[in-house]
């Protein structure tokens, strides 16, 4: 049995404006927290970062990975940013 969770409300922009501007250390673990101390040192350190998702078969390497480049494209890009020739903001 394959257990669905509904993630809108935590991976909302309401949670991406939040995110922005806090150091990691400052917020609870989230998916956005991590994208935005990758690019933050990347800033910092003038160096490349790299998130690096691992897990088995269905645990969500993917989706992490859309809202990850979802965050980016929101936060960095505006909102016509596209990734895999969709509008990255709106992957659902």
């Amino acid at each position: 049995m394959k257990l669905h969770v509904d993630y809108k409300h935590f991976c909302s922009s309401q949670v991406m404006q939040m995110v922005r501007g806090f150091r990691p250390t400052e917020l609870p673990p989230h998916i956005y927290s991590q994208a935005q101390n990758a690019y933050q040192s990347m800033l910092n350190t003038s160096r490349d970062q790299t998130i690096v998702l691992t897990g088995q078969t269905g645990s969500g390497k993917t989706t992490s990975l859309k809202h990850i480049l979802s965050y980016y494209c929101h936060s960095y890009g505006g909102l016509q940013c596209e990734v895999f020739g969709k509008n990255a903001c709106t992957f659902s």
